[in-house]
């Protein structure tokens, strides 16, 4: 018997390492980093805040919703697992987006410019493929690559507007032809705060609007703050306070002009709106959703002349 079981107890430990190899092997498959050796990141997530980040967020009613949509939208009905579809999710964060998507369409990836991030997203949805990259850079994918361009919740505002505009026209060349761009667009005068959907809200001493939330032993308190040297920046603010009275805030600085100046800046960049979902409050709320499509490129014949070799 000791014989048989120490037989078992060796099996069990090269199958264990097997399984690390195969994880660790699977896990470098999903991971691309499109950084260059020049090319910097001042990397504003660190791996403890992520860790309550992800937990404070981890709530998919509001993707749920907003994936609702873009289903009966932007495929096909009977068309949901069609191998011909190529999304991107830009500014994935920790994976929740693309991973939702996964379960439906086989060619995704997630997007972002946090190497910390992406740790995170890899460990959590090892099947789901991430790449790093800035999406202000247009190399890092080739033209007419996917059919969908899904931007997460504020990644757009991350950016300054001159950002924002080489980034609009960077996936209008990475999109093909009528393809999708989805974005979540602001507006400042509607900004909503909660971390999930019992969060509750409550208004300071100095007018600020806060969203609460207690979780299992910390709890989780936001709020913009408008800067007062220039308009179109909100410093937002995740304070986390532990059970044992030690406190964490991380502020985060997001670009949120008007919604007219997003509007200009897609439509100026060759799309169409598609479909509008009207403000209404999400989990960081205040957004309309929505769907645009590249234009159709139609060619002129002076157009074809010059491209004749």
């Amino acid at each position: 018997m000791n014989y048989f079981f120490k037989i078992i107890l060796i099996f069990l430990f090269f199958y264990f390492i097997y399984l690390l190899i195969t994880s660790f092997q699977y896990t470098i498959e999903n991971f691309e980093d499109k950084f260059d050796n020049f090319e910097k990141y001042d990397e504003i997530y660190d791996n403890e805040f992520i860790d309550f980040y992800e937990i404070i967020y981890r709530d998919f009613s509001d993707i749920n919703h907003d994936n609702a949509i873009v289903f009966s939208k932007c495929f096909p009905s009977n068309q949901h697992l069609n191998d011909n579809f190529n999304i991107m999710v830009a500014g994935c964060g920790v994976g929740k987006l693309p991973s939702k998507l996964k379960e439906k369409f086989k060619n995704v990836i997630g997007v972002d410019v946090s190497e910390n991030m992406l740790k995170k997203a890899q460990y959590i949805y090892p099947n789901v493929k991430f790449i790093r990259g800035n999406l202000v850079k247009s190399k890092i994918f080739d033209n007419n690559t996917f059919t969908h361009i899904y931007f997460d919740e504020r990644t757009l505002n991350y950016n300054s507007i001159d950002d924002m505009k080489n980034i609009i026209s960077n996936c209008f060349k990475w999109l093909k032809e009528e393809g999708y761009l989805i974005v979540p667009i602001y507006d400042p005068d509607e900004l909503q705060l909660a971390s999930r959907y019992y969060s509750s809200k409550y208004i300071d001493d100095k007018g600020n609007v806060h969203g609460f939330t207690y979780l299992n032993d910390f709890s989780h308190d936001c709020y913009y703050i408008k800067d007062d040297n220039n308009k179109n920046i909100y410093d937002y603010y995740d304070k986390i306070i532990l059970d044992d009275g030690k406190k964490r805030i991380k502020k985060t600085s997001f670009y949120f002009p008007s919604k007219d100046v997003i509007y200009d800046i897609i439509l100026s960049n060759g799309f169409d709106v598609v479909y509008i979902e009207k403000i209404r409050i999400q989990i960081v709320g205040g957004y309309e959703f929505v769907i645009f499509k590249k234009k159709k490129t139609i060619s002129t014949v002076e157009d074809i002349e010059k491209n004749k070799i």
